[in-house]
């Protein structure tokens, strides 16, 4: 059972990132936001601030002065606030703000869970590569499509009485791909 315990915790610890990341880049350079290429960048650097920041600071305080389950808590807590503070804010800065706290918070997070469990599994060597693979390897959510996201590319259908294998080549080269059929139709 702990072994379960431990395994949705790193699924959630992972879920966490993967619920915001992949659907912050069509996000960030549409309206309401359209924040340029320099700010966006800033906002999208802010997690590895918070990761220098959480080597030094964060994690060495959390480790030695809190119970890792009530660091957990709070910081899961203040970054799970500001994440959805960012949903009605538009301006770069504030915004810039909100990410940092929230990357801030949560980026030590993911060391303390390792810690936890490392400390409650009784062979951590050959446990916790289960529970940390097995989480690692869940497919992402699935973004939802919303009007900030980039449209989906059309599907493309082949045309009535294609029937014959068509030659399949790299878009940037030309050159037909390894076992590709190369006759023509």
């Amino acid at each position: 059972m702990l072994k379960l315990k431990l395994f949705i915790l790193m699924v959630l610890q992972l879920f966490i990132w993967g619920a915001w990341l992949p659907v912050i880049f069509g996000y960030l350079g549409n309206p309401p936001l359209s924040f340029n290429e320099t700010q966006q960048s800033w906002v999208l650097n802010a997690f590895a601030i918070g990761s220098f920041a959480a080597m030094f600071f964060s994690t060495p305080f959390a480790d030695r002065m809190f119970p890792a389950e009530k660091f957990l808590a709070a910081s899961h807590l203040v970054g799970g606030g500001s994440i959805l503070a960012l949903t009605w804010v538009t301006d770069f800065n504030t915004f810039f703000i909100l990410m940092l706290v929230h990357c801030l918070a949560y980026v030590p997070t993911l060391s303390i869970a390792n810690g936890l469990a490392f400390s409650h599994l009784t062979d951590a060597k050959g446990e916790f590569g289960l529970a940390k693979e097995f989480a690692a390897l869940l497919p992402p959510p699935a973004p939802p499509q919303s009007e900030f996201s980039p449209p989906l590319p059309p599907e493309e259908t082949a045309p009535a009485g294609a029937d014959q294998p068509v030659a399949v080549a790299d878009a940037g080269t030309g050159v037909p791909a390894a076992g590709a059929d190369t006759r023509s139709p």
